[in-house]
């Protein structure tokens, strides 16, 4: 019934906790970052991603009617040229700069690697 403020919660959430336990894991504490990653999982793994994947399962179906390998050939394919490299990457990148203002080293040249 309220599916897109579910996954909203839950990406931010697990975004966030995900991030916590990877630092407990690391022995180190940086509050900015796990902010960095529960603002990204809200905005990104929630409202972005539920249309994005209803989108990618409606392009797959036109793309290969058939199903099977062609439909998952499809469905990787516009992941890796349209998702990855023109929104998630962006927004991942932009999201981190904006909440963890510090100076670093470029973003672009981790977009190549």
């Amino acid at each position: 019934r309220h599916r897109l403020a579910t996954t909203t919660v839950s990406g931010a959430l697990l975004g966030g906790a995900g991030d916590v336990v990877v630092q407990h894991a690391a022995a180190s504490s940086d509050v900015d970052r796990t902010a960095a990653f529960f603002i990204f999982g809200g905005v990104l793994t929630g409202p972005i991603n539920y249309r994005w994947l209803d989108f990618l399962a409606a392009a797959s179906r036109s793309i290969a009617p058939q199903g099977g390998a062609a439909s998952l050939a499809a469905k990787v394919a516009l992941q890796s040229t349209v998702m990855q490299p023109l929104i998630y990457l962006p927004s991942f990148y932009l999201t981190n700069a904006l909440v963890r203002p510090r100076p670093r080293r470029s973003f672009f040249p981790l977009l190549l690697d």
